[in-house]
């Protein structure tokens, strides 16, 4: 898709914005030969010529493969940062993957809730893109799963399992034994002193 994206962008752009659509199409083939660190760097080159020729557009389209290929690295928090950087005017199919991808990230980290509503956003976006829809299901579940897990260990923590409930019975009862044969010893000890023994 994102390759889709970039050949209708260099064919609807302007002469001057031509050698930068290419550019930016050459860093998405390397992102697709999956060679990142070639594509990391025509990405910002893109972005820096686009930043000085004052081209909304071009920034855009970089900022999002800088994300997508920080994403492919694990490098999260940089992926986040281009995404953040993003413009709320960036084309539909920009701002639909940028909450996408944070979604996915946001679920990487075990933050459902957060997820859930990114997903939410990219539906706002494209209403009819069945993956954010699965994700969106997939984040409620987990998020109530979690709620779950909590609520038993909550409950759990003031029960014993079996095994430390029969030992602590006989702790108890051993201890019960003792304290009754102790008492009858000093019971017995009593009836056979006399008041002429003090």
């Amino acid at each position: 898709k994102l390759a889709l994206s970039m050949i209708v962008l260099c064919l609807t752009s302007c002469s001057s914005e031509f050698n930068e659509s290419k550019k930016i199409l050459s860093a998405v083939w390397n992102w697709n030969q999956k060679q990142y660190t070639e594509a990391v760097a025509k990405f910002n080159q893109s972005l820096d010529e686009a930043k000085a020729n004052g081209d909304e557009t071009i920034k855009q389209y970089a900022l999002y493969g800088l994300s997508t290929t920080y994403l492919m690295q694990n490098e999260n928090a940089a992926a986040l940062e281009k995404m953040n950087e993003l413009s709320g005017d960036a084309p539909n199919k920009i701002k639909f993957a940028a909450f996408y991808n944070s979604g996915i990230i946001a679920q990487r980290e075990g933050d459902y809730q957060k997820a859930a509503e990114l997903f939410k956003n990219a539906l706002l976006v494209d209403p009819s893109n069945v993956r954010a829809k699965i994700n969106l299901e997939l984040s409620y579940n987990q998020q109530a799963q979690r709620v779950k897990e909590s609520e038993r260990q909550l409950n759990g923590a003031g029960e014993m399992s079996q095994e430390e409930s029969d030992l602590q019975k006989s702790v108890f009862n051993r201890i019960r034994e003792k304290d009754q044969q102790q008492w009858k010893n000093t019971q017995k000890e009593q009836k056979n002193s006399s008041p002429l023994d003090y």
